[in-house]
């Protein structure tokens, strides 16, 4: 045991220290954005968040925050004139920074400040691929399988069949971002499995507990079908996503 801890005190007295972060950054800003009085209410929340120091300078410094052209990705706007960070240098601080400016806590830093003349600076939105699921299957086969099945507790079209009101459409469901995952789990999803079942798919249903209402037994292909039609139904348009405050 001596021996071992004397070979582990000697490999870190033989192993160089890293060199130690950059504390601080030189940043240079543009005239408009200086005057508006961003930056005294923006770095100092950078500093208390990170230990990082930011030093502004006039021109070139570790980073750069200067307009760019509109359509090019910015960090923050303002009367409809992007900003973005560049970083000229290797500066690990700066770095930090430029994270910490597309974060939520620097975002928030942007949008919180309120200039005593002009508009307010926004952060400019981002546009996000959203990748297309589709099923193979017969979606006019798919539809049937819903409206005969689904339609018991979902409203599945305009079709006027009646539905639970606790339960969502599918163009509700179409509009989650994991609406493919829930899909195609759903008959393992409570209340599901207690009257649902997709042969080869499902457990038999417990003999001690048996389905409260006419089960719902449905093969692959309809189960496939059902996918296939899910995966053609305009999304819900569910407005934006609540905000706490």
């Amino acid at each position: 045991m001596i021996l071992r801890l004397f070979c582990l005190v000697a490999c870190l007295a033989a192993t160089p220290l890293r060199s130690e972060e950059a504390q601080s950054f030189t940043l240079s800003v543009a005239p408009e954005i200086a005057r508006t009085g961003l930056l005294e209410y923006m770095l100092p929340r950078f500093s208390l968040k990170t230990g990082r120091k930011a030093v502004v300078v006039a021109s070139g410094g570790d980073a750069s925050l200067h307009p760019v052209q509109t359509g090019a990705p910015a960090q923050l706007a303002r009367e409809g004139v992007p900003y973005a960070l560049t970083l000229l240098t290797g500066n690990s601080a700066a770095a930090l920074f430029a994270g910490w400016l597309a974060s939520g806590p620097g975002q928030a830093a942007i949008t919180g400040f309120e200039p005593d003349a002009g508009a307010p600076f926004t952060v400019p939105a981002r546009a996000e691929a959203v990748e297309e699921v589709r099923f193979e299957g017969d979606a006019t086969l798919g539809i049937q399988v819903a409206r005969r099945h689904c339609a018991r507790c979902h409203s599945v079209d305009d079709s006027g069949a009646l539905a639970m009101g606790q339960a969502p459409s599918f163009a509700v469901l179409r509009a989650l971002s994991d609406w493919s995952e829930r899909l195609t789990t759903f008959f393992l999803r409570a209340p599901h499995p207690a009257f649902v079942q997709v042969a080869g798919l499902s457990a038999p249903f417990d003999p001690a507990s048996p389905p409260a209402i006419v089960p719902l037994v449905i093969t692959t292909a309809e189960f496939d079908a059902l996918l296939a039609y899910a995966s053609t139904v305009a999304p819900a348009d569910l407005g934006a996503e609540i905000e706490s405050r």
